[in-house]
């Protein structure tokens, strides 16, 4: 419970007493009521507050979000190391998130590709969101990463061991304006592929074993 400064305290009393006047004295209404009654009210404004500011949050998330969708800038791609790109992204989680277990399997095998550094750290971002969002924020989340020499490709699978996706959702899953979410915008998947696809790359989403959900993203390696 949050405190009340003492200059608080005081005004709120001296209101209470102002409100019930000398007849409620005369009742033998004790001031430590007057002063609950205060705190209630002092305390009701308070949250009622709060859900304004979290409301234009929110607003501020969606705007944000649609900005983002209509105007992405075109890919640059360069020379990156993608365990670098992997490992900043999660950073963003370790003290954010200390309920959620994040396990990173790394591959030195990957050589560095040729990708938008800020872009791809984006998909993370993004796939890290819906994960946390999946397990309430209390589950485990698990990167691996690998390549493959034969086909030259990288693979990033990100799974997570929450609620799982239903079968009829996972076809329209990186449609623009699809979520599974009450306040989802559908634009976060959406962005995902589409950076994914600009890189060359594929995208796909398959059930986590025991439970969960696992994305897979293959992306190519250039000479």
């Amino acid at each position: 419970m949050k405190r009340i400064h003492a200059s608080t305290l005081a005004v709120g009393l001296l209101l209470a007493l102002q409100t019930v006047g000398p007849t409620g004295l005369a009742l033998g209404i004790p001031p430590c009521w007057l002063l609950a009654a205060f705190y209630r009210t002092h305390k009701e404004r308070q949250e009622e507050q709060q859900r304004r500011i979290d409301q234009v949050e929110e607003l501020k998330r969606l705007v944000n979000e649609f900005s983002s969708f209509a105007r992405m800038p075109a890919s640059r791609p360069s020379a990156n190391d993608i365990h670098q790109v992997i490992k900043e992204a999660v950073s963003l989680y370790k003290e954010a998130q200390r309920d959620l277990k994040i396990v990173c399997n790394d591959s030195n095998e990957i050589p560095r590709l040729n990708i938008d550094r800020e872009q791809m750290k984006r998909v993370m971002i993004n796939l890290l969101d819906n994960a946390i969002e999946a397990t309430d924020g209390q589950g485990e989340v698990v990167i691996d990463l690998a390549y493959d020499q034969e086909s030259r490709q990288a693979r990033i699978e990100v799974a997570d061991n929450g609620r799982g996706i239903p079968p009829d959702h996972k076809m329209r899953l990186f449609e623009p304006y699809f979520s599974t979410k009450k306040s989802g915008t559908g634009l976060g998947l959406a962005i995902v592929n589409t950076i994914i696809s600009e890189h060359q790359g594929s995208i796909r989403v398959q059930d986590n074993q025991p439970h969960g959900t696992r994305f897979i993203i293959e992306l190519p390696v250039k000479s």
